[in-house]
C-alpha cells in the first residue's frame, strides 16, 4: 500500500515535531541542572551554607544523574559535611557521589583521590590506600597523589612505604622541602621502633 505524498509530508511533518520537542525538553532539562549546579557551587563556599548547596547539588542530579562532574563535586562537600558534623550520613552520600563520579568517568583520578581522602578521615586505611593506588595508576607523576599514598602509610604503620612514597613526590618535585621533611620525621619513627 503506497501512501499519498500529502500523508507522506504529514508523516515527516510528525516525526520532526516529535524529534523538536525531544531536543527541547533536553535542553531545558541540561539548563535546569546547570542552574542547580551554579547555585550549589556558589552555596558550597560558605560553611553555613553547604547543606543548602548539598540540596542544590542533588536537584542537579537528579536531573542530569549522568554527569560525573556533579556526582565530584556533590561528593566533595559531602565528604567535608562528614568531618564537620561526624556523621556517617554524610560519609556514606560523599563514597556514592565518588564513586559513581569515577564510574561514569573511569578516568577520573581525582574522584580516587577524594575517595581516598574520605577514607582516610574515617581511619579505614585499606581503602584509602586501595583509592590512592588507583589515582597513581590512572595519573602516575603528580605528586599530590603519591602524597596522600604516602600519608595513608604512615597511618597504617607501614613507615617504608611511606617513605617510598615520598621519595616518589621528590622524583617528581626534587625541591619539595615538606616531602624531604617528612622522609627525615619518618626515618626517625622508624629508627625509634
Amino acid at each position: 500500500m503506497k501512501l499519498s505524498s500529502k500523508k507522506q509530508r504529514i508523516i515527516l511533518a510528525s516525526i520532526v515535531l516529535v524529534a523538536i520537542v525531544f531536543l527541547a525538553y533536553i535542553a531545558v532539562q541540561s539548563f535546569w541542572a546547570n542552574i542547580h549546579y551554579r547555585e550549589a557551587k556558589k552555596l558550597s563556599k560558605n560553611v553555613r551554607t553547604w547543606k543548602q548547596a548539598a540540596t542544590e547539588y542533588e536537584k542537579a542530579i537528579s536531573i542530569s544523574s549522568g554527569n560525573a562532574e556533579y556526582h565530584d563535586e556533590a561528593g566533595q562537600l559531602y565528604s567535608k559535611l562528614s568531618m564537620l558534623y561526624q556523621d556517617n550520613k554524610w560519609f556514606n552520600k560523599a563514597v556514592y557521589h565518588f564513586k559513581k563520579s569515577y564510574q561514569l568517568n573511569p578516568y577520573n583520578a581525582w574522584a580516587h583521590y577524594h575517595l581516598a581522602w574520605c577514607y582516610w578521615n574515617k581511619k579505614i586505611y585499606l581503602e584509602a590506600e586501595r583509592e590512592s593506588k588507583k589515582a597513581i595508576q590512572l595519573d602516575p607523576n603528580n605528586a599530590t597523589y603519591h602524597w596522600q599514598l604516602a600519608v595513608v602509610y604512615e597511618g597504617m604503620g607501614k613507615l617504608k612505604e611511606a617513605i617510598d612514597e615520598y621519595k616518589e613526590v621528590l622524583r617528581i618535585i626534587p625541591r619539595h622541602d615538606k616531602a624531604k621533611k617528612a622522609i627525615k620525621r619518618v626515618e626517625k619513627i622508624k629508627a625509634g621502633r
